[in-house]
Parts: C-alpha cells; structure tokens; sequence
C-alpha cells in the first residue's frame, strides 16, 4: 500500500508537489540539512523543483513511499520532511525527517515519525531502519524515544552512519 498522507493532532503529513519549491529550497539549504543530510544540490526554486521531480515524485511513483511534508494543523506552514526513503542497495525503506529550525525542539520529530512507525505497523513491516550520523544526538533522542535501538555502523560515501532499527515482531 501507497503512503500517501497521515494526520496526527498537531501535524498533517501529506505527498510533496512541485508547488512545495521554495519550502524545499529553504530546507534543503539548511546548514543542519547540509551537515546532517548533504547537498542535494537545490540552490534556488528551479533545482528545489528537479529535486523534487526525480527524488520524491519519482519515488512516490516507483515505491509508494517517500518523504512527506509536514505542515503545522493550525497554521498550515509547512515545518519539515518525515517519511520513508526507498534506497536501491536495500530491501526496505528507511526512516528519514528534518526540520526547519524555528519547528525544532517542539516534539514535531518524534510525533511525525511515530506515525510514520504506526503506519509501518500496520502495514505489517517486520522491522523499520534508520541511518544516523553518530554526532546527531537529536536524531538518535528521536530514535531512541520510539523504540530503535543501534546496530552497527556502516560506511557510506567516505562517513560512517550509524544504522538502528525497530522491530514489530
């Protein structure tokens, strides 16, 4: 099944569109985003729409998962990302967010991706993954506060991530 959109009391986490440019623009441009994440190489609204098009839009379509935006219920500003990355050299998704940095430390991490791990749930994943800088300590809170425990470091494009997972069984 699709992940398509989830709503939590404070939060509304629905597909990315191109009309999401210049949110996209303001995140992914982000010093945390570049340190945490890396460059996706969006520099201003026509790189955030090709990003957009061949990273989420091309992944909604191949894998029915991605990242979601997520917007604030009672303002409907848009806050951050939370959602699941299909990546080619792995069976399942991996859990991915951020935030911009006036939404951060406000309980919006743990609330978006606890719902993002009950949809999990009931689609009857047996486990959920999550990769982590290991000088992320907020990253891992969150991880930790939902249940993920660590596994193992692994090294990707000259870093080391560290992997945790969750199981449902």
């Amino acid at each position: 099944m699709s992940l398509i959109s989830l709503t939590t009391p404070r939060l509304l986490l629905t597909r990315l569109t191109v009309a999401d440019a210049e949110f996209i623009c303001k995140l992914t441009t982000d010093p945390e985003w570049l340190k945490q994440i890396g460059d996706r190489g969006v520099t201003d609204i026509t790189s955030a729409i090709s990003y957009i098009e061949s990273a989420h839009l091309a992944m909604y379509s191949q894998y029915g998962v991605g990242l979601l935006k997520v917007t604030e219920v009672d303002s409907l500003q848009p806050v951050g990302v939370c959602g699941l990355m299909q990546r080619n050299a792995y069976d399942l998704p991996d859990l991915g967010y951020a935030l911009l940095p006036e939404f951060r430390g406000k309980g919006y991490a743990a609330e978006a991706c606890k719902s993002i791990v009950d949809w999990c749930l009931e689609q009857q994943y047996q486990f959920l993954f999550a990769k982590v800088l290991p000088s992320n300590s907020s990253s891992i809170h969150v991880l930790e506060k939902l249940g993920f425990s660590y596994q193992y470091p692994e090294h990707h494009a000259g870093e080391i991530l560290h992997i945790y997972q969750k199981s449902f069984t």
